[in-house]
């Protein structure tokens, strides 16, 4: 594992098996997570730098930025994303049944 990239006090990593995301201003067991580009590093990393909570990431990249975030410097922000992060996943996912379904007075069965 080597360093590939740093700003401020986040640091990105190459590892075997993708990337490492490290907050070092805390320990690295408590704030790093795994990702699969570089890209999505960046994006994590300049979220967090702004304090902003996109709406439109998936449930992987909000975790992601919660565990970056979970010191004690972040609180406010790690509230925030941990509401989000409920929402998403009390969600109720909207199926399309097709108009064979939707067809009145006729049983579906």
């Amino acid at each position: 594992m080597y360093q590939i990239y740093q700003r401020k006090h986040f640091k990105i990593y190459k590892a075997d098996d993708g990337i490492i995301l490290h907050n070092s201003l805390y320990d690295f067991s408590q704030a790093h997570t795994h990702l699969k580009s570089v890209k999505q590093a960046k994006l994590l990393i300049q979220y967090s730098l702004d304090k902003r909570i996109p709406r439109d990431l998936s449930l992987y990249l909000l975790i992601s930025l919660l565990r970056i975030n979970s010191g004690q410097h972040t609180k406010e922000y790690s509230e925030k994303i941990e509401e989000l992060i409920d929402n998403k996943k009390q969600r109720q996912t909207y199926y399309n049944r097709g108009p064979r379904y939707r067809m009145s007075g006729r049983s579906c069965a």
